[in-house]
């Protein structure tokens, strides 16, 4: 009750409410958003429309500077329509006493931030797409003058603004053994976690007729 669902896409929208669809399946939240370009009336959603967010840089420019605004609750699951909830029972409140958590990279086990490549191959960066749990705390901390200039500048701003977030402000990243059983990307899954990211993982924890209805789109 205390994570607001939020997928953000306006490019693959019907993939990207499929892997709303599927995460609200197995998880109670506390709300869900869909925000998007266009007006779509879905019971389950509270829809969102904006301009078109095209690129990587726009995904990562609504996180920081307007999703704050928009969450009502103390965390928000950040999913991408490859990186959605597959395993509810792997969920854990000790997720929730973190700010930042994301799958790890595959070069750095101890960068939970992630590569920042956003094109489902391996891990995103927590802005600009895959999965990631995130505080209201981190969201609103995104706001400080200091983050927005590193992160206009950067290609991966979680990384880039890991020390600042961490060191000067004192938010809390999950340690690497959490982040394994949150959700996985490009590497391999240690368990079976709550989430994960690519779509060449899909297959690992869905049912053959959730791939039915997938894959096809």
């Amino acid at each position: 009750p205390g994570v607001t669902l939020v997928c953000i896409d306006c490019v693959r929208h019907e993939l990207a409410l499929a892997a709303l669809e599927q995460s609200l399946l197995r998880c109670r939240f506390g709300a869900a958003l869909f925000v998007t370009d266009r007006a779509i009336a879905i019971e389950e959603l509270q829809v969102v429309t904006v301009p078109p967010i095209r690129t990587r840089a726009d995904h990562a420019r609504f996180v920081a500077n307007d999703l704050a605004g928009r969450v009502r609750t103390t965390h928000v699951l950040l999913i991408a329509w490859d990186a959605f909830v597959v395993n509810a029972a792997a969920w854990s409140d000790e997720f929730l006493a973190f700010d930042h958590v994301a799958p790890l990279p595959a070069e750095d086990g101890a960068d939970a931030g992630g590569d920042g490549s956003g094109d489902g191959s391996g891990d995103a960066d927590a802005l600009t797409g895959g999965i990631s749990l995130l505080s209201l705390r981190l969201l609103r901390a995104l706001r400080d003058p200091r983050a927005a200039a590193m992160a206009g500048a950067a290609p991966a701003p979680g990384r880039a603004l890991r020390p600042l977030l961490e060191g000067e402000l004192g938010l809390r990243y999950a340690p690497p053994t959490l982040d394994e059983r949150f959700a996985f990307g490009a590497r391999y899954p240690a368990g079976q976690p709550f989430g994960f990211h690519g779509l060449s993982n899909l297959g690992m924890f869905s049912q053959a007729p959730d791939l039915d209805a997938f894959l096809p789109m």
